[in-house]
């Protein structure tokens, strides 16, 4: 596991390998209670990251369309914490897909790059452990964060 200093950098390391996606899946929603603590588990039971939720974020759980959670081999499911703005950057916040409140996402296009070894890296909400083949969203430097390519697969499509 390669321990990840400066992120950027790293990043320019893969240059030329960026390419763009979009996000195909359904989530629903709840409102983040700080001090919580939220585990993200991958679709193959790994530990991806741990940390506190804070005021003012969602957390998102990956749904079919019917809104039945999508667990991971050991029957947990996949959460994670964002932002009110990404949330309602990335999702269609104002028109739930039905009254259960589960969120389609928009068509914004993101930039991906495939990391090509385990790595460990600070994001802007805690440490994150990302397997070799995952990806890296960079579409926002202040906020690079990685998926799994297992996730990656079930929730993006190339654009």
């Amino acid at each position: 596991m390669r321990e990840i200093q400066n992120i950027i950098e790293y990043i320019y390391s893969l240059r030329g390998k960026e390419f763009v996606a979009f996000k195909n899946e359904f989530v629903t929603a709840r409102k983040a209670i700080p001090g919580n603590t939220l585990v993200v588990y991958t679709k193959n039971g790994n530990k991806e990251t741990e940390y506190e939720e804070k005021d003012g974020y969602f957390v998102l759980t990956r749904t079919d369309s019917a809104g039945r959670p999508i667990l991971d081999k050991y029957g947990r499911v996949n959460s994670w914490q964002i932002s009110k703005e990404k949330f309602e950057e990335k999702y269609d916040t104002k028109a739930p897909t039905c009254k259960c409140g589960i969120y389609r996402p928009k068509h914004v296009n993101n930039t991906f790059v495939q990391i090509p070894e385990d790595i460990v890296f600070e994001t802007a909400f805690g440490v994150q452990t990302i397997k070799k083949g995952g990806y890296l969203n960079i579409s926002d430097t202040k906020d690079i964060y990685g998926i799994s390519k297992e996730e990656f697969m079930d929730m993006y499509f190339c654009a």
